[in-house]
């Protein structure tokens, strides 16, 4: 008797590690002003809710300020959207995923914006 193959461990397919995030940071789009509820981030990209959409392939300059105050925008293109929820009032809620633009002072200002999270998160 054979038995069927073990399944194998998950493996997430991220390059970077995810921090949750949820009420530490605010994030806009700018100029605007659409309020975000980020989910997570990480060195390469964040994922946020909103009322509304990001399609896929379009690039959006977000600020994100954190609990201390700490003030940072950042480029980032949209990966994937899709809808979390419908209310009855008509109201949506999407869920994106958004790539960052890296170049020197962008990866400079991520790994700053983390390391901020983590201070933060560790008072915790």
């Amino acid at each position: 008797m054979r038995l069927p193959p073990s399944p194998r461990p998950f493996r997430s397919r991220r390059r970077y590690p995810r921090i949750e995030v949820l009420g530490v940071i605010d994030g806009h789009r700018v100029p605007l002003d659409v309020p975000l509820t980020v989910r997570d981030l990480s060195q390469g990209g964040f994922s946020a809710e909103s009322a509304v959409p990001f399609p896929p392939g379009t690039h959006h300059h977000f600020r994100f300020t954190t609990a201390m105050a700490q003030e940072v925008t950042l480029v980032a293109t949209a990966v994937h959207c899709r809808l979390a929820s419908a209310g009855a009032d008509g109201q949506f809620t999407y869920i994106s995923g958004f790539e960052f633009h890296s170049d020197e002072t962008t990866d400079a200002a991520i790994e700053t914006l983390i390391d901020t999270l983590a201070s933060v998160l560790s008072m915790d």
